[in-house]
């Protein structure tokens, strides 16, 4: 099996989960059929498709799932600076199969109202397109540039916990 075909079935990341917790960066070397399949960009990447071209500026971030770049959309977005949120190809393969929603929660966002008070302060989703690297198929999700997660906001306050309303 190539490292861009699917897993017989797939399998759940956290198999590696404890060899990884501590590494500071993405597990690259771990491949799609090994339940990961990260993206591996260069800074200074450009990602030019049909009516978009995006440029990859710095790494955010990272997780179970994504890999998460700050960029520049220099074609159809609303802003400047975009997040470009860039599953793993496993995680791809499971979206396109049902088992993660994160695509249409984002979807159904972008069609709630926006005159609701909350509305403004949830991810927009601005595209989504699939991108091929020698990991395999990566579904990107273009959305709006946030702050630090609410892990990160927790970890800095006194008693390492957040205090959520």
């Amino acid at each position: 099996m190539s490292d861009n075909e699917g897993p017989a079935l797939f399998i759940w990341p956290s198999v590696y989960q404890d060899s990884i917790a501590t590494s500071a960066e993405e597990p690259l070397w771990l491949r799609f059929r090994d339940g990961y399949g990260y993206v591996p960009f260069e800074l200074g990447e450009v990602i030019e498709m049909p009516g978009r071209k995006l440029e990859v500026l710095r790494k955010l971030g990272w997780g179970e799932y994504s890999s998460v770049w700050l960029s520049i959309g220099a074609v159809s977005y609303p802003m400047k600076y975009v997040t470009l949120k860039v599953l793993t190809a496993n995680a791809s393969y499971m979206l396109g199969r049902g088992f993660l929603a994160e695509l249409e929660a984002l979807r159904k966002i972008m069609s709630a109202d926006p005159g609701h008070p909350g509305f403004q302060h949830c991810s927009h989703l601005h595209d989504h397109f699939l991108y091929q690297s020698e990991r395999g198929y990566h579904v990107c999700l273009v959305i709006d540039v946030q702050g630090p997660s609410l892990t990160v906001l927790a970890f800095h306050q006194p008693n390492r916990s957040s205090s959520l309303p």
